[in-house]
Parts: C-alpha cells; sequence; structure tokens
C-alpha cells in the first residue's frame, strides 16, 4: 500500500488542489493508523530518533501558528498536508529497512517519474489528453507547471542514472536506459532555466558520493542518454509544430532505440574496463569528457544566419526572435548588422527591429523601433540612447508580412563613444532549437524571472517583520502578499520553500526546519559513512542526491507546494532515517 501512495500522486495534478489531496490525505491516515496499532501492539517504538522529533516539530510548527492564522481554512489545510508527509515518513522509516526493499521504492518513484514524462511528452502532440500538461511550448505534464516538473524529474533521473549502476543485469541497464533517455528528453522541454543550472551540479554530487569504482559510471551513462537524445530533441520542435502524432513517436523511439544500444554497450564496455583496469577506464573516461566539453562548446557557439520569412502562401503573421544583450545606462549606443531583406510584394515593411531596456526588475521600455520596407543587401546601423534605469537590452528582429523575408548574417553593438567594446550578438544557434536557445540566452540574475523573485522575498520578510514569531499561519503569502507588493504582481506562492515554513510558522518555524535540516544532514552523514558496501552505498548516493536535488530547486521555486514532489521527499528522508536506525541497532548488538 505504501507503494501506491508514493507513485499515484504527481498523476493528480501533483496533489496541489484539495480536491485531490485530501482523500489522499484520508487514505495515508488510515495506512498510518493501521501500522502504528499494529506497532504498539508489538511494543516497538514509533519515535525514537532525533530525525523524527525534528519532523514532530516541523507539524508542531503548522499547529501553534494555526491558532494565529490569517486564513484558518488554509492553515488547517497546510497542517493537514504535513500529517500526510509525517505518516509517509514514519512507515517508510520502519518498513523499507533492507537493500531490496530501498530498490524497490526507488523504482516506483523512477517509474512514477517516467510516467509523468510521457504524460508531457505525448501531450505536446495531443496524443495524450491532459488539461495545462503542454502551454505556451512547455511539458507540463501532470504538475501544470513546467518548473516542477523539471525539479521531478531531475530528481529521479539522477536516481535512475545511479539504478543503472546498481543492477548487474546488463537487460534491465538497457530499460533504465530507456526510462533516463525519456526522463532527460521531457525535461529538456520544461525549458526550465533553473533546473538546466543545477543538472550538472547535482551530478557531480552524485559522482562523488557513489562508490570507488563506481563514480565514473553515472557520467558515462549520462553520455550514453545525451547521445540517444540528441536527435528527438532537435527534431522535437518540428514534430510538433507538424501536429502529425506519428512524427513525434517516430522521433522518440529512435530515441528508445538508440539508448538500448548505447546503455548496454556502454554497461558493456564499463564492465571489461574494471576487470582489466580501473585506470585505464578512468583514462577513457577522461577523454570522453574532454569530447562531451568540446562538443558543448561547439553546440553553443557556432551561429549561422538568422532568416525570417513568409512565402507567398502563408498569412501574415508575427514571426521573431528575441536576443538579449548588457548594456550600461544612459548611453548612447549603435546596432551594426549586415542584412538581405527582400519585399517584391512591396509590403508595409520586409522586417522590424524592435529594442527594450529591462530595468532592475527586468519591466521592459521600448526605445528604438526601425522598420525597413526596400529591398537591401548590405550593412545598416540603428543609434539608441539607453535608460537611466537600464540593465539590459532585449533586441527583437521581426518579420510579419507574406511574400517577405529577412537574413541577418551578422549584428553587433557597442556604445558610440567606444566602439572597441563591441559585443557580438548570437543570431541562430546551429545545433539548438530556438526555445531552447531562447531560454538559454534568458539566463540571468536580472531576467524577469529571476528578478520578480527577489522582489518576493523582499516583500515576504515584510509580511514576517509583522508576524515574526508564529507566522501567519498556512497560505500566509496567498492571503497577505497585496498588502505588501512592491509594485502590481500576480502570485499566489513565494517561490521558495524556505521563505513559506518562515512566513506561514514565524521563527518557531525557522527553528523546526533547521532542526529537522541538521538532523537529516546528521541522518545522511551516518548513514553514508556507516554502510561501505558497493550495492548499500550507491542506494544511498541515490537517495541523498535526489533529496538535495529536490531541497535545492524548492528553494527557488514553490515544488514543495505541490504535495506530490513533497510525498516523495519525505520518503526519501523516511529511507535515511531507517538506515540509520538499522545501522544503531547493529551496533547495539555487536557492542552489547
Amino acid at each position: 500500500m505504501l507503494l501506491v501512495l508514493v507513485f499515484y500522486p504527481p498523476f493528480f495534478r501533483g496533489m496541489y488542489f484539495e480536491k485531490e489531496m485530501f482523500p489522499t490525505i484520508a487514505l495515508t491516515s488510515a495506512v498510518f493508523i493501521i501500522w502504528a496499532i499494529f506497532k504498539i501492539v508489538q511494543k516497538e517504538p514509533i519515535i525514537s530518533t532525533s530525525l523524527d522529533y525534528a519532523a514532530l516539530s516541523l507539524v508542531g510548527a503548522y499547529i501553534i501558528s494555526s491558532f494565529f492564522a490569517v486564513n484558518i481554512r488554509a492553515s488547517i489545510g497546510e497542517v493537514l498536508r504535513y500529517f500526510d508527509y509525517l505518516f509517509i515518513y514514519f512507515i517508510v522509516s520502519r518498513t523499507v529497512r533492507d537493500n531490496k526493499k530501498i530498490f524497490i521504492l526507488l523504482n516506483v518513484l523512477v517509474l512514477s517519474s517516467f510516467v509523468v514524462a510521457v504524460v508531457g511528452l505525448g501531450s505536446s502532440v495531443n496524443l495524450i489528453h491532459y488539461n495545462g500538461s503542454w502551454v505556451g511550448g512547455r511539458i507540463n505534464s501532470t504538475f501544470q507547471y513546467p518548473n516542477t516538473t523539471a525539479s521531478f524529474l531531475m530528481a529521479f533521473f539522477l536516481v535512475n542514472l545511479a539504478l543503472i549502476s546498481y543492477t548487474d543485469n546488463k537487460y534491465l541497464k538497457a530499460i533504465y536506459g530507456v526510462t533516463a533517455y525519456t526522463q532527460f528528453y521531457a525535461y529538456v522541454f520544461t525549458l526550465s532555466r533553473g533546473a538546466w543550472l543545477m543538472l550538472p551540479f547535482l551530478g557531480i554530487i552524485l559522482m562523488f558520493l557513489m562508490p570507488r569504482g563506481k563514480r565514473i559510471e553515472p557520467f558515462m551513462y549520462f553520455v550514453g542518454v545525451l547521445i540517444a537524445s540528441a536527435l528527438p530533441i532537435v527534431k522535437f520542435n518540428s514534430a510538433v509544430a507538424s501536429g502529425v502524432v506519428l512524427n513525434l513517436i517516430k522521433w522518440y523511439l529512435i530515441g528508445v532505440f538508440a539508448s538500448l544500444i548505447v546503455t548496454y554497450a556502454i554497461s558493456f564496455f564499463v564492465s571489461v574496463v574494471n576487470k582489466i583496469n580501473v585506470k585505464v577506464g578512468i583514462a577513457i573516461a577522461a577523454v570522453i569528457g574532454i569530447f562531451v566539453l568540446v562538443a558543448g562548446y561547439i553546440v553553443f557557439t557556432t551561429q549561422v544566419p538568422l532568416t525570417l520569412k513568409h512565402d507567398v502562401e502563408e498569412s501574415d503573421s508575427i514571426k521573431s526572435v528575441t536576443r538579449f544583450v548588457s548594456a550600461e545606462p544612459d548611453r548612447v549606443y549603435v546596432l551594426k548588422y549586415d542584412v538581405v531583406a527582400k519585399n517584391p510584394s512591396n509590403k508595409d515593411w520586409a522586417y522590424g527591429i524592435i529594442i527594450n531596456s529591462r530595468n532592475e526588475n527586468d519591466q521592459p521600455t521600448k526605445i528604438a523601433e526601425f522598420y525597413d520596407k526596400d529591398n537591401f543587401i548590405g550593412e545598416k546601423t540603428i543609434e539608441f540612447s539607453t535608460l537611466k534605469d537600464t540593465k539590459r537590452l532585449a533586441i527583437t528582429f521581426v518579420n510579419n508580412f507574406r511574400n517577405t523575408s529577412v537574413t541577418i548574417t551578422k549584428a553587433q553593438i557597442y556604445p558610440k563613444n567606444a566602439p572597441y567594446e563591441v559585443q557580438n550578438i548570437m543570431l541562430k544557434y546551429k545545433y539548438l532549437p530556438e526555445d531552447i536557445a531562447s531560454r538559454v540566452q534568458d539566463i540571468d540574475l536580472t531576467s524577469r524571472s529571476s528578478s520578480q523573485r527577489m522582489q518576493f522575498y523582499k516583500d515576504g520578510f515584510k509580511i514576517f517583520k509583522d508576524y515574526p514569531i508564529f507566522g501567519a499561519g498556512g497560505g500566509a503569502w496567498a492571503s497577505l502578499y497585496f498588502k505588501y507588493q512592491s509594485y502590481l504582481y500576480w502570485t499566489t506562492q513565494t517561490h521558495n520553500y524556505f521563505m513559506q515554513v518562515l512566513l506561514d510558522t514565524g521563527i518557531i518555524g525557522a527553528i523546526a526546519i533547521m532542526f529537522l535540516l541538521l538532523s537529516l544532514f546528521r541522518g545522511m552523514y551516518r548513514v553514508y559513512k556507516g554502510y561501505l558496501e558497493e550495492k548499500d552505498r550507491i542506494l544511498i548516493s541515490a537517495v541523498i542526491t535526489a533529496i538535495v536535488s529536490l531541497y535545492a530547486h524548492a528553494a527557488m521555486d514553490f515544488d514543495l507546494s505541490l504535495s506530490a514532489v513533497s510525498i516523495a521527499l519525505w520518503a526519501l528522508i523516511g529511507v535515511i532515517n531507517s538506515l540509520d536506525i538499522l545501522k544503531v541497532k547493529v551496533k547495539t548488538k555487536k557492542f552489547t
């Protein structure tokens, strides 16, 4: 029953809404009560570790804050959610007690994330109908929010890589390769920049935690996933744009076939090298790593001319590409570019260039606009001035009318009085789909997403100052942020789990979450140092990496407000506690 409770939550809108969550709370509570009675009858303690008390303290903080809540209904709902997480944690802590059970639990969570990935990919071409699963060219899947989907897929993609190393069965390794490829394929098209940036660092953590002789394997299998998914990723947009379901299925299956072969080949290679000389394997892996870095450099630096056009048969429509460049405030700049413009039908214009200034909150202000009607081949310049609050520029190239086209082969921007401070504008990436390229271009701490989050946190501290000790109860941010916001924006979440706990429960909640994290870190350290067998270490590495991944991403988004993610997280925390309890018991027996 436990496996069911951790498997299905993502499929019901991530358990974000009460309609789906409350029946799950009732079911989990019933299972917990039966389990607790059984434990009491057997005279086994339910609460025994510091992590147990830390988990209870966080729930207690939410209970106390509910007496001071500004929204009683939301506060009680949050208390009930935390009881659900607590019950999952306790059941896992006392039932998942050996490698086999941990392996099964991790497989169930990986399978759950695999289904999330399949739903997201299938919904992009209406093969699978799930409301909100595909919106604005991004995979939201069953969570109906792309960043949370990315966080969930990323965490269990890393677990999947560890499981490939864990099993000795080469055929099972190949199957894991397929699930990893599917997870990664969907993860990429969530277009979540934060998750993209975090994956390499989390991968390094996994490699560091893996036992000696196995540390390089997650990287090798990740390279295999990159190889298998390269062509499907490149072809994804055209397959979706075609509206033909079979086009996406074709490219997905090509990736499946490639992942089966590549994963099997890598597993065979690893086994052979390990039998011969581990140092040789490390050397080969280093060469592959250098190759991947070089390939990555080529992918992210190779550009081709940007072409925007409408054929004679096409209706008028906006086709545009936006690129971001840094700029200083209150300065005159020159945009210089080489262009081929065609307007044989004498439309209003062949192309346009719109330049927007972005301030520290990433709010746009148009500062220049240029439209060219003439057929033209050659170099052109646009002179404009930035504003006093300019932090960066958004330069948009536009084509709109039927039977017109523009090709820009080179574009540069520089201050008029300092032409040597030139910046080359990356017009079009040769090897990256445009939706991925545009998100890569917009990775910046001054981007709208990043700057808005900073403002949320500033406004959150204003709320905290008025409700410092006990907080304002569950749902504090959604109930109060309009009163404290610095400018008009709409968001029901703080986009930071730790800020959310602080606002909900105040200082007592902050102490509770610190107690929880310190106890968890202590438990992870004890477990990692206490289990030296290779198989144990692999599973422990997977669990620790997934916990770090989920908490790290939750520090910049509201992933844990979707209870499906929290349930998975607390199940993983339960695994750490279970292993810690077991290790203490073993040591006690040895001592006695």
